[in-house]
């Protein structure tokens, strides 16, 4: 009775007095936990709980108290445990009413515990480490009298005995038995009995008071079976938990050597298992130390594995790895680096090695935690092609908190994000001192770049004294200390056009003019102007030095861009050259019009394109008293008056310009219409001042309706409605300013109803009219059958699709039709379709219904980089689809983004992580037969696998000529176990081969390496 009753005083210790049981990822403090493979075994199999608040607290400690009652709950049950009385008090410190009087009772009259030499508990005392320690010795059948846990030194016996059987194995630090334990640190504990060897003794007899034990030796196991080690003995939860199991010889989402807990027949998780790691790097290693870290035996072992994110590597990219391998090589050992986490696992029993590589990648949030869905948007920066683009709460615990533009980290394995990390912020940060492709220094600290360093908007990426000047920058700093973000912070050039000033003369020092000016977001605005000190920033350096400054009697229609900087509402001004004026006409840089053909402005040697972030802001005229001035136009008596509108992007605008514009240098000369500044650099226009309008008084400004009614108001006499659109292939909330509700009404015709599922996949194409503080003033559906839409009826005759007359593409598919893509082209399997081409990098968005676990419909909008992705996201895969798909067209004929909506209802399907669907595991090739023209491989799986789709098998000869290949589907489910084989027979007409070359292969759905063997065979 004693033996189990120290068994339980051992594991219950880790108690709290709650029911609540959850893994360690379950927990509200979920990321507070560093032992989660204990906490979540040890909840799994009922050892410890959680809070009712759903927390874990893993840093509380335990009292002597709480565990005399969690020991009685144990043994009696929590029924008869809570009627539990002390008659009277057991302790002179636990009075017979205390809270945990019945429970001391009980646990002192049972001999379960016992107080000390002074009468007292101590209820609410805490645990020691060498307490805890001794008692999980006990659990595991260490005598105390025995082992000398009784003596003066009783603490030094225990940490040598609880260090030899692994009870601190995993611990963070030293272990220090001095210090209370804390829950997540009894939990690991107690875990690591669960796997320790248990001890008996050969007879034990006490003489005079003194004990004479015989031989200590480890309990045998003779089962057939055994669930925690393979090694005839038995381990704790062997003989207390007998249905929990460890499997061994399985890999984790990233390839490290894992081992899969069981409970139950339930999966409780896979863990990395730790014990054959050798070395770990988190900077550029060489092949050299590599080699001197694993040991020149190792360094000759034929199996290798190489992961990298996830992902396995062929055999030919091993051997290069390993080539490396080598004493004193200088070569860097494959793709390890600043900020990469290398690790490096050599079992010597099996003669294996697992080289894993993990990268950390910079992450921006793109939307707020979507609650509903569980994920979270994130744009990866420097993964390459198809980086993931969201986050779900079932593969990464605590992603709730994430906002939109918040930075974080992120680790993928096999293209699913796993692990999201916050980064170390050093904000607004002046920078003494770079190095473009090495380093920043600030604060006197220096940061060297992570091999994911990403650059934001290319800042310090090449050296000038201006990215230090008046400028600050954030640097996100990963969790090995390198720098692997920068943004800029502030320090921004500042632009805005001077349209025209007055001044007047003033004895005072400090003089200001009167401007009217024209920031770059359209704002028009009188402003001060420091006099005195502009005209020393314009004065030149050479004859005619003051040809550029300002004229003490002011000027209408100066017409220029300037930096500036502002002090107390007063701005300074200093000139730039990158700007360019054109005048209206057909010959030479004159321009009549802007649109996506007619893009470029030029003036002499200077040149720029607009692009999508270009900033056309039109303006109009007046009559002015006068004009002294004539820096550009002599008496000319007009000025700009008003900003019009404001248009983003030259795909969204078609501006004619203004023939009889007033301001010309001369009577015969043509008027200017086109200000332009420009980045000299890059020869894009940045902003525009416009003398023009819309061709049709409506902007190209494309939009797909989606959702309505988000907010509406009325204020100012106008009315404000949001609504959901695709605009640039984005999903963006627009609002409507109008003083009626036309524009609504017209808008809300072409939004698809979530209520009726009979309209979703119905036409939502509008051209809008912004205004220059972006609301929609105006909104037209698109008619698909006018001549500039290719619409339904052109689609049926197959016609071209000829950027010279169509604009916008919208076309309804009533009867099914299956959807295809060839790289950036969408078609469907009707015969003569001409397709649908996406310009590089461009968006699309793909809208449906959907059904949750409850059978409610419900839209979806989602965006995607790839047309594939799209039509991977539709149901079926976009086979027979029915619905819209709408684009807007450039000048090429090529989609700027595509709406695919679609009337199919996507039915529920339970979310399955794909970490659970697809495993990478390990092969081995272990015979070829030769029978009758015939070849017969055989392989042998020697690591877990799941997913499996179709295999390769190739046979070639020592000098490379293939003797036979083949390459097929798998049978079955595709998950294969440790033993399990397969056999694939290949013909082959040549002559039977002496000896050949075998490399095995294994692919998931994807067309990703699950595993591949390689070997030379003698037939």
């Amino acid at each position: 009775m004693k033996k189990f009753l120290s068994l339980v005083l051992a594991l219950v210790m880790t108690m709290s007095l709650v029911t609540v049981s959850a893994g360690a990822k379950d927990f509200t403090d979920s990321t507070k936990i560093q032992y989660n493979e204990a906490v979540d075994v040890m909840s799994a199999v009922k050892v410890i709980d959680g809070y009712t608040d759903g927390s874990f607290n893993p840093s509380a400690t335990l009292t002597r108290g709480a565990a005399a009652k969690i020991i009685c709950n144990m043994i009696l049950g929590p029924t008869t445990a809570s009627a539990l009385v002390a008659d009277a008090a057991p302790y002179k410190d636990v009075p017979a009413n205390h809270t945990f009087a019945g429970y001391i009772a009980y646990c002192q009259k049972t001999g379960i515990i016992s107080g000390y030499a002074d009468g007292t508990f101590k209820p609410a005392n805490t645990l020691t480490g060498y307490a805890f320690m001794k008692m999980l010795l006990g659990a595991l059948g260490y005598k105390a009298d025995v082992e000398g846990y009784t003596s003066p030194n009783w603490s030094i016996n225990v940490a040598k005995q609880a260090i030899n059987a692994g009870l601190n194995k995993g611990l963070k630090g030293d272990f220090n038995g001095v210090k209370a334990v804390n829950r997540e640190e009894a939990c690991l504990y107690a875990f690591n009995t669960l796997k320790a060897t248990m001890v008996e003794y050969d007879t034990t007899i006490t003489i005079g008071g003194v004990t004479v034990a015989g031989a200590r030796k480890d309990v045998t196991n003779s089962a057939s079976i055994e669930t925690i080690k393979n090694d005839d003995k038995m381990q704790f939860a062997e003989r207390y938990f007998t249905k929990l199991t460890k499997k061994s010889n399985v890999t984790d989402d990233f390839g490290r050597p894992a081992v899969t807990w069981i409970n139950n027949k339930t999966e409780v998780g896979t863990y990395v298992d730790y014990t054959t790691l050798v070395s770990s790097y988190t900077a550029k290693v060489k092949g050299g130390e590599v080699y001197n870290d694993i040991g020149s035996a190792a360094a000759k072992f034929d199996e290798v594995t190489y992961y990298v994110d996830g992902k396995v590597q062929p055999a030919s990219v091993v051997t290069d790895l390993m080539s490396d391998v080598k004493k004193s090589n200088k070569d860097t050992f494959g793709a390890s680096g600043k900020g990469v986490l290398t690790e490096v696992y050599v079992d010597t029993d099996e003669e294996t090695i697992d080289v894993v590589i993990i990268n950390t990648y910079i992450a921006d949030v793109s939307a707020d935690y979507n609650d509903k869905k569980e994920y979270l948007s994130v744009g990866v920066k420097n993964y390459g092609a198809n980086a993931p683009t969201k986050v779900y709460l079932d593969d990464v615990a605590g992603i709730e908190k994430y906002k939109e533009d918040d930075v974080i980290l992120v680790q993928i394995a096999d293209g699913v994000i796993l692990n999201v990390i916050d980064p170390k912020t050093v904000e607004d940060a002046a920078i003494s001192k770079f190095a473009t492709d090495d380093y920043v220094v600030t604060g006197g600290n220096q940061y060297d770049f992570a091999e994911k360093i990403n650059r934001y908007n290319n800042v310090l990426n090449e050296y000038n004294k201006e990215e230090l000047e008046d400028k600050t920058y954030d640097i996100y700093v990963d969790q090995y200390g390198y720098a692997i973000g920068i943004k800029l912070h502030s320090g921004t050039d500042k632009y805005l056009l001077l349209a025209g000033y007055d001044k007047t003369e003033s004895n005072l020092t400090l003089k200001t003019a009167e401007a009217q000016v024209i920031f770059m977001d359209g704002t028009m605005s009188k402003v001060a102007i420091d006099f005195n000190e502009t005209n020393k920033k314009l004065e030149r350096e050479t004859a005619p030095k003051d040809v550029d400054k300002l004229v003490q009697n002011g000027d209408a229609n100066r017409n220029q861009w300037f930096k500036y900087t502002e002090d107390d509402g007063v701005y300074t001004l200093t000139a730039v050259a990158d700007q360019i004026v054109v005048a209206y006409g057909d010959t030479g840089s004159a321009k009549k019009s802007i649109n996506c053909e007619s893009a470029r402005v030029a003036e002499g040697s200077k040149y720029a394109w607009g692009n999508d972030d270009s900033v056309y802001i039109t303006v109009k005229t007046d009559e002015v008293d006068s004009d002294v001035g004539d820096y550009r136009y002599a008496d000319v008596k007009f000025g700009i008056s008003k900003v019009d509108a404001v248009y983003t992007g030259v795909q969204d605008v078609d501006l004619v310009l203004n023939a009889k514009s007033p301001f010309k240098t001369s009577t015969a000369a043509p008027g200017d219409v086109i200000y332009a500044l420009y980045d000299t650099d890059d020869k894009y226009i940045d902003a525009a001042i416009v003398l023009g309008e819309s061709n049709d008084d409506n902007s190209k400004a494309y939009a797909y309706a989606l959702k309505g009614a988000k907010s509406e108001s009325f204020k100012d006499g106008n009315y404000y409605w949001e609504f959901d659109a695709a605009v640039g292939g984005k999903v963006e909330t627009l609002t409507v300013k109008t003083k009626y509700t036309d524009v609504i009404d017209t808008i809300q015709k072409a939004i698809v109803d979530e209520d009726k599922t009979a309209t979703y996949g119905i036409k939502g194409l509008l051209k809008l009219t912004y205004d220059k503080d972006g609301y929609v003033t105006k909104a037209v559906v698109v008619d698909n059958t006018a001549s500039d839409i290719y619409g339904s009826s052109d689609f049926n005759a197959s016609k071209d699709i000829n950027p010279d007359i169509f604009k916008a593409y919208e076309v309804k598919h009533n009867q099914p039709k299956d959807l295809v893509c060839t790289g950036r082209t969408l078609y469907t399997d009707v015969k003569n379709d001409v397709s649908l081409t996406l310009a590089s990098g461009a968006p699309v968005v793909v809208v449906q219904i959907v059904e949750d676990e409850d059978g409610d419909l419900d839209r979806s909008i989602e965006e995607y980089s790839t047309i594939s992705a799209a039509l991977n996201a539709l149901k079926d895969e976009g086979k027979n689809f029915q619905g819209t798909i709408a684009a807007d067209l450039n000048d090429k004929g090529t989609a700027e983004w595509i709406v695919i909506s679609s009337s199919n209802v996507v039915p529920y399907e339970k979310k399955t992580s794909s970490s659970d669907s697809t495993k990478a595991g390990k092969l081995d090739v272990t015979t070829v037969e030769y029978a009758s023209g015939a070849y017969n491989v055989t392989a042998t799986v020697t690591k877990e696998l799941k997913g499996v789709k179709s295999y390769t098998v190739k046979l070639t000869t020592v000098n490379g000529a293939v003797i036979a290949e083949k390459s097929a589907d798998v049978t079955g489910t595709g998950d294969y176990a440790v033993k399990d084989t397969a056999t694939v027979t290949l013909t082959s007409a040549q002559k039977k081969a002496e000896e050949a070359n075998v490399e095995f292969t294994f692919f998931d759905k994807d067309g990703n390496v699950l595993a591949s063997a390689s070997g030379l065979f003698a037939l």
